[in-house]
């Protein structure tokens, strides 16, 4: 009983009782910071068509996490067919810098050369993005992924013309495909590098595409720079003519906790001492 009293207090004192690790989106229509989204393009049928959504913020990311269950496979195909091969996908984000106060960070993406889980958690066979070429163009950047809509009801789906994308749209403001910058010509692939790789025949019928991840980072004295921070495995399956399922997965390079959650911890150490103290003293009198 005295356990119990233990933990029920020390939840609630935290505000831990509901917690939950959902990769529920900030914002029902535009990428709050910390949030990544995921695009897919393609000008293959002769317009511009995208699908974007919104996976949730980078910090609630796990080792080996399943979001799956944020894509949906009946709408790439609505969208794209089911035929995927060539269709380019990149996942952004931009967050404010807790250190560097005032300061914003980029998430993008580039290719893994060495395919799913070859090496597991470390940058080897990956390429490092370009440095970007300074602050404002992070700026710039983070505030095209702030401006990409993705709360139209239909996770950010765009069937414009090949020259009119939409506003507002993946290809408008981050890129068309692994090869072209957005549509206007600017955007976050000419300011801080195209993040797209282009899915291919994962060998049984299906796509895949395996695409690392890199937090830009300001150093100080040494510029700006990208750091290695885990990968993305996208596998959709394909069974008689028509798209079946998907497997979308993250690993980072380290379950590291957020600086946050060392506060977190330290807090609930001193606070349950606190109680064991209170409940010895009661026990005692």
């Amino acid at each position: 009983m005295k356990n119990q009293l233990y933990k029920a207090a020390l939840l609630a004192a935290l505000g831990l009782g509901s917690i939950s690790a959902a990769h529920a989106q900030s914002d029902p229509s535009y990428p709050a910071a910390g949030d990544l989204v995921i695009g897919f393009s393609s000008t293959a049928a002769g317009v511009t068509q995208d699908y974007d959504v919104d996976i949730g913020q980078v910090s609630a990311l796990t080792v080996d996490d399943n979001l799956s269950a944020d894509l949906s496979v009946s709408t790439l195909q609505s969208i794209f067919g089911a035929n995927l091969a060539g269709v380019s996908v990149g996942v952004v984000g931009y967050n404010n810098d807790p250190v560097l106060l005032g300061d914003t960070d980029l998430y993008r993406t580039t290719t893994r050369n060495a395919g799913p889980y070859t090496p597991a958690y470390t940058s080897a066979d990956s390429t490092t993005p370009t440095k970007p070429a300074s602050n404002g163009a992070i700026t710039t950047s983070a505030g095209d992924i702030a401006s990409l809509d993705v709360g139209d009801g239909q996770n950010g789906i765009n069937k414009g013309t090949s020259s009119s994308p939409g506003a507002g749209s993946w290809s408008d403001l981050i890129a068309q495909s692994s090869t072209t910058v957005a549509f206007s010509g600017t955007g976050l692939a000419t300011e801080a590098g195209n993040p797209m790789g282009v899915l291919v025949s994962n060998g049984s019928g299906g796509y895949t595409l395996n695409l690392d991840m890199y937090e830009d980072n300001n150093s100080g004295t040494a510029g700006r720079t990208y750091v290695y921070q885990g990968y993305f495995n996208l596998d959709i399956s394909s069974s008689g003519g028509n798209l079946s399922s998907d497997s979308f997965t993250y690993d980072p390079t380290a379950a590291v906790p957020e600086p946050g959650t060392y506060g977190l911890c330290a807090g609930a150490g001193l606070l349950l001492l606190g109680l064991r103290r209170q409940f010895s003293s009661h026990k005692s009198a």
